[in-house]
């Protein structure tokens, strides 16, 4: 699947549990923003684990995988299904 068919997935978790990073440019890194607290991020990335049906190895929860919404949109689009 594409990014862009994981999107309104990911919107609506964000929507629901995190909506002010939804304000932010989709290229926007949530650590530039001092949008997330590391516990909030571990919480997010849990999140997107139950929401896409995924087991993310500790490996895989880097910035460059979960950092933005642009990231976290191209890890789905090479891990979920």
């Amino acid at each position: 699947m594409s990014a862009q068919d994981h999107k309104p997935r990911l919107d609506a978790l964000l929507a629901s549990d995190y909506p002010s990073l939804l304000k932010l440019d989709e290229d926007t890194w949530f650590a530039d923003e001092d949008a997330l607290t590391s516990y909030e991020h571990v919480e997010l990335i849990a999140a997107i684990e139950d929401r896409f049906d995924l087991d993310i190895e500790d490996e895989e929860m880097v910035e460059e995988n979960f950092g933005s919404r642009a990231a976290i949109l191209g890890y789905l689009e090479r891990n979920a299904s």
